[in-house]
């Protein structure tokens, strides 16, 4: 959200643009949801599948950017 309003403040156009949240958890995705809704994120569509896995990604894509991504040590 952060990213699309500094965008925004600079004069950018986002109706072309369609935002992504991807999660194994729902809950994360409802969270997601409701808060891209806030911030005028529209579309914004949601995944439920594997940030680490390389098929979880419904690309291509122009950019990507993360809140918090890492593997847990076994």
């Amino acid at each position: 959200m952060e990213g699309a309003a500094l965008a925004r403040g600079r004069g950018a156009h986002l109706q072309r643009v369609r935002f992504h949240g991807l999660d194994l958890d729902p809950e994360v995705l409802e969270r997601a949801t409701a808060c891209a809704q806030a911030g005028d994120l529209n579309p914004f569509l949601v995944h439920q599948a594997d940030a680490l896995s390389p098929a979880s990604y419904p690309g291509p894509f122009d950019f990507v950017t993360s809140t918090g991504l890492g593997r847990i040590p076994e």
